[in-house]
Parts: structure tokens; sequence; C-alpha cells
């Protein structure tokens, strides 16, 4: 009776480790369960029914316009417009569109230039603006351009080694001057110095030399000019004049 009640625990015993490890096989074999997807924060449906979010609008941006042509338009003038040509400068003139008719141009001690289909012309005492205006006219009245305008002619000042003067006599820093503006009776002797104190005020004078070649003496009364009369005596100087300041005393 004893043999056989554990027989029976023995059976029991076998049967439940059978029973677990069997359980234990099966836990191994599942599949694990997928999380089910968590709901947006919003509220929204999930899913394949859910509506697709609207793609951002591509942005509208009008295609870069191409800039227009600029149009060369001719050069002005050059240079100071109260100066006036004299032998021996050096000017620079050309025609707009007209590659032959670009160039430097010396101008002649007695003031003449030579320019293609102009032919001489006298530069001499004239403005840069009226020297364009000259050029301008004899290529229409030559018909060699007949539509050129006045603005299509560029002239300009390359040296003026013409607008040259002299100084001599009782002035501190007697010489020749160049200068690339005009200069009147007043501003030479201030460039030379200033006078002496033997210097004769009342009868410096200009030599000046015209274009028959012929000179001329033009007075100067540096003590009226200096106390504000006569201020119509103090001339512009010309390339070439010679002023001529003599000692108190002294006749010229």
């Amino acid at each position: 009776m004893k043999s056989l009640l554990i027989i029976l625990l023995m059976t029991i015993s076998v049967a439940g480790f059978s029973v677990s490890a069997a359980a234990q096989d099966s836990a191994n074999t599942l599949p694990a369960t997928t999380p089910a997807a968590s709901a947006p924060a919003d509220g929204g449906a999930t899913g394949t029914n859910a509506a697709p979010a609207p793609a951002p609008a591509a942005s509208e941006t009008p295609p870069a316009e191409s800039a227009a042509p600029v149009q060369a338009s001719p050069a002005p003038v050059q240079g100071d417009s109260a100066y006036r040509i004299n032998g021996g400068d050096v000017i620079h003139v050309s025609v707009y569109g007209e590659r032959d008719l670009d160039r430097d141009v010396a101008v002649e001690p007695d003031g003449g230039i030579a320019f293609p289909l102009v032919g001489n012309l006298n530069a001499r005492g004239l403005s840069l603006s009226e020297l364009q205006h000259k050029i301008a006219d004899s290529l229409r009245s030559g018909n060699m351009l007949p539509n050129v305008t006045d603005a299509e002619v560029t002239v300009s000042l390359v040296k003026s080694s013409g607008n040259s003067f002299s100084v001599i006599g009782q002035v501190k820093q007697p010489g020749t001057f160049v200068t690339g503006t005009e200069v009147d009776v007043m501003q030479a002797l201030s460039l030379a110095g200033g006078l002496t104190p033997f210097a004769s005020k009342s009868r410096i004078i200009v030599l000046r030399r015209g274009g028959d070649g012929v000179q001329k003496k033009i007075p100067f009364d540096y003590s009226a000019v200096e106390d504000g009369d006569k201020l119509d005596t103090n001339i512009l100087l010309q390339g070439g004049d010679v002023v001529v300041v003599p000692q108190a005393g002294l006749g010229f």
C-alpha cells in the first residue's frame, strides 16, 4: 500500500514537470505582440484612411528680367571750358562711332591744326567747346558726316605746354611758367614771387605777338589794379606773352 502511494506521487510530479516545460516552450515560440499605434496628439485619424498632409506650395519667383542693353553715348567735352588753345598745345579729338577720327592733334605755333575730313583749322584762342563746334560744323558743311551733332565730337586738352608765359625784370622769381588754366597779369606776377622793392609799378607792360608776327605793347598799372581801379586792364595772358617789370626811374 505504501509502495503504491509513492508510485502515484512520483507520477503526479513527472506530469507536472512536463506541463511546465511545455508551457515554457510555447512562450518562447509565440511571436511578440505588436504594440498598437499611438493616436496622434491632435486626435486625428490614423492609418490608411487618413488624408495626406498637403505639400507646401512651391514659391513662385518670377523669372529675372534681362537687363536692357546700355547704349553708349558720346563723351562730353572735357577740360576747362575757359581755357584758350595756344600754339604748342596737344589736344585730343574724337568723333562718336568713327574710329579713324580718334587721335591726338598737335597745335602748330601759329595755332593751326590738321584733322581728317576737315583739313586745316585755326584753333588759337578758341575754347575747347568752340573748337568742338567748329570741327562738327566743318564735318557737316563738307558733307563728310552731314548728320553729326556737336555732342558727338569730343575735344579734350592733353597737354597745355603752349599756355606758357614769361615774367622778367624786377620780380623775385623771374622765369617762364606753364599752366593748365588762364592766368591774368596779377596772377602771373604772384607766380613770379611778386615785385621787388625796385620795381616800377605803374610802367609794367605785356609784350604780345599777334598772328601776323607783329609784337605789341599792352600797358599795365599795378598800382591802379592793386587799389581796385582799372580792373579791366588786368587782362588774361595768352601763350607766348611776356610780362616786363622795369626798374623804377628807368624808361622803357
